[in-house]
């Protein structure tokens, strides 16, 4: 999507198998290395969500591209509450309404079910 707000791209995966005893962490790592390795330098602001016994990695990138323009992306993955599917979210965006970007991944990300199964609920505890 391309408009006012700036180039938005919007990933969605789906696996699966993913191991549930893998550490979020890992992954996390993982996601920052192929960042640099498509020529990002980045910053990164990282926090573990735990809702009704699920755990999610979510990670705010700040980053400049090969070209030094600022982009941001959101990222948020982990299991579903039943363990059965790994999801990854992804929102890049480098327009100036950064307000509405974080809205609009929000949104997304509380909407997803997988098979009846409601991927992140932020109403749990």
């Amino acid at each position: 999507m391309n408009d006012s707000l700036g180039k938005i791209s919007i990933i969605v995966g789906v696996r699966d198998s993913a191991s549930p005893g893998e550490s979020l962490i890992v992954f996390g790592r993982y996601a920052d290395n192929e960042l640099r390795k498509k020529g990002y330098s980045l910053k990164s602001n990282r926090q573990e969500i735990s809702k009704a016994g699920t755990n999610y990695l979510f990670t705010e990138y700040f980053m400049k591209d090969s070209a030094n323009k600022d982009v941001k992306l959101y990222n948020l993955f982990g299991h579903t509450p039943s363990s059965h599917h790994f999801v990854e979210f992804g929102l890049f965006h480098d327009g100036p309404r950064d307000d509405l970007a974080k809205i609009i991944f929000n949104l997304i990300v509380t909407s997803v079910y997988i098979e009846n199964e409601r991927f992140f609920n932020p109403y749990l505890n």
